[in-house]
């Protein structure tokens, strides 16, 4: 996966995209959300919109990588809500929404591959030998 996700701590979310993210995404509770919940979601708008890069210091990411991390991000973010407040339609609709947008170029393969790094995120958080 490492050809593919961008690691967490290169994906910095500060406030000047939180600000700006509250004014073009306010149907969003942004602080009502924990921080690790609004980081994740940030990190997903930020990554579907070319101009938002920027913010996150990815501006030259191929549109393919940009999905891929967009939706891994929304995958963390549907996970950790569900962890939290139990299962939520809206959430998780949003996210077939996001693999409804993908780009034509988009390789499946990639998807299914953070699909699957999700998955082994959310077992691990759910492992009691956790640190």
């Amino acid at each position: 996966m490492r050809d593919i996700l961008i690691p967490e701590d290169r994906l910095a979310v500060g406030d000047a995209l939180l600000l700006c993210l509250a004014e073009s995404v306010p149907s969003v509770r942004w602080r009502e959300l924990d921080d690790d919940l609004r980081q994740a979601y940030a990190r997903h708008v930020a990554l579907l919109n070319v101009e938002l890069r920027g913010e996150l210091n990815v501006a030259d990411l191929p549109e393919p990588i940009a999905f891929c991390n967009a939706y891994y991000w929304i995958l963390v973010f549907a996970k950790r809500y569900q962890a939290r407040y139990g299962f939520d339609a809206g959430i998780e609709q949003e996210v077939f929404s996001v693999l409804e947008r993908a780009p034509a170029n988009v390789d499946w393969q990639a998807v299914e591959r953070v699909n699957e790094a999700v998955r082994q995120l959310a077992r691990s958080d759910e492992s009691p030998n956790r640190s």
